[in-house]
């Protein structure tokens, strides 16, 4: 039970705020990116505390995994925003508010 309200249940709320973070309009680049940083961090910091709080022996465990997966994914939702941005400043709003 520790190990779902320590890791897993705070993981899964910071992905799903930066994953919300794409119902925010386009023009609102900066919160846009603020928030997927923030979610980005914060699952980072996560990773760090179960990798210091586990012995370093042995294979990778399914929270590191899922963890690393979950930093993976918030690194392609701020691409995500990236493609988004860019498709806006090139007057392309049908394709920027699709992405």
């Amino acid at each position: 039970m520790a190990l779902f309200t320590l890791y897993l249940f705070p993981s899964v709320i910071y992905s799903g705020m930066g994953f919300l973070s794409f119902y925010m309009p386009v023009e609102m680049s900066m919160p846009r990116v603020a928030t997927t940083m923030l979610a980005l961090l914060s699952l980072s910091s996560l990773r760090v505390q179960l990798v210091n709080s586990i012995p370093s022996s042995g294979p990778m465990s399914f929270m590191e995994e899922y963890l690393l997966l979950s930093i993976f994914m918030m690194y392609l939702n701020l691409l995500g925003h990236v493609v988004s941005f860019y498709y806006m400043k090139q007057k392309r709003h049908d394709i920027s508010d699709f992405v």
